[in-house]
């Protein structure tokens, strides 16, 4: 089962394979999404997905211009985060 997260405009997800790795999954779904800075997702990684995020071009000076992207987030897995935070 995934439950996906969300640090600012940055996704991840993170995976739990069994029922009894369902509360813990959501504890660290909490967790990361509070304090992403504090934490590695991408050496953790099992796999990667994709999904689109639209972006402005502020910073362009286009205010008015918005840009779709394709951005990958990483899914990582209650077993790997706990072994290696021991949290």
């Amino acid at each position: 089962m995934d439950f996906y997260g969300q640090d600012k405009e940055w996704r991840f997800i993170v995976r739990a394979h069994n029922a009894g790795e369902v509360l813990s999954a959501l504890l660290w779904q909490s967790r990361l999404s509070v304090r992403r800075a504090d934490f590695n997702l991408l050496h953790l990684a099992d796999e990667m997905f994709t999904y689109e995020s639209a972006r402005s071009l502020d910073d362009m000076g286009c205010a008015q211009q918005r840009v779709q992207i394709s951005v990958r987030g990483p899914i990582v897995s209650v077993k790997k985060l706990i072994e290696h935070y021991k949290l």
